[in-house]
C-alpha cells in the first residue's frame, strides 16, 4: 500500500494518497519522459480511433437497386418468422384481426367525410318547397326538436 505524503495531497487538493507509480515527482525525470511518452502515445491512439470510428459511422455505403431490394426482402423474411410463426395457429388468428382491424379503421378514416356531407345534405331542407304554411311547421318542429335535443344532451353529459 502507498505511504500517504503530505505533498501529494496538496497538489491534487484533496486528502487522498496516490499510487507510487503515478507520482512522478519521486521518480527521476528519465522515467517520468517515458510515462509521459506512454500517456501521449495512448492518447494518440485513442483520438486515431476515433477518428476512424466517426469516419466510419459517417460513410453511407450505396447500394445499386437490385442489392438493396435483396436486403429489404431478407429483412422481411426474417421479420415473418416472428409475425407469422408456423406451430402457433391462435397467434395467426390473432395477426390476422389484427391486421383486418388496421385495415377497416383506414377505410372508415376514408369514408368519414363522405358520412359528413351526407348528414350535411339531409338536414338541408329546403322550406320554401313545403308552401307558406308548411315552412312555419317544418321550422317550428325543426327549432323545437333542436332544443329538445340540446337539452338532452347538456343533461346528460353535464
Amino acid at each position: 500500500m502507498a505511504r500517504f505524503r503530505a505533498d501529494q495531497a496538496e497538489d491534487r487538493g484533496d486528502m487522498r494518497p496516490r499510487p507510487p507509480e503515478l507520482d512522478l515527482k519521486s521518480q527521476n525525470s528519465e522515467a517520468m519522459n517515458e510515462i509521459q511518452r506512454q500517456r501521449e502515445i495512448k492518447a494518440q491512439e485513442t483520438v486515431n480511433n476515433s477518428k476512424q470510428a466517426k469516419s466510419d459511422v459517417l460513410q453511407e455505403e450505396t447500394l445499386s437497386k437490385a442489392e438493396q431490394r435483396k436486403v429489404n426482402w431478407g429483412i422481411l423474411k426474417t421479420l415473418v418468422k416472428y409475425i407469422w410463426p408456423k406451430d402457433n395457429i391462435g397467434f395467426r388468428v390473432r395477426v390476422v384481426i389484427a391486421l383486418s382491424l388496421l385495415v377497416g379503421a383506414k377505410v372508415l378514416n376514408v369514408q368519414v367525410p363522405f358520412f359528413f356531407k351526407d348528414i350535411i345534405d339531409k338536414l338541408n331542407v329546403d322550406f320554401s318547397q313545403l308552401g307558406t304554411a308548411g315552412s312555419v311547421n317544418a321550422t317550428v318542429f325543426t327549432v323545437a326538436g333542436t332544443a329538445i335535443l340540446g337539452c338532452t344532451c347538456v343533461t346528460l353529459l353535464g
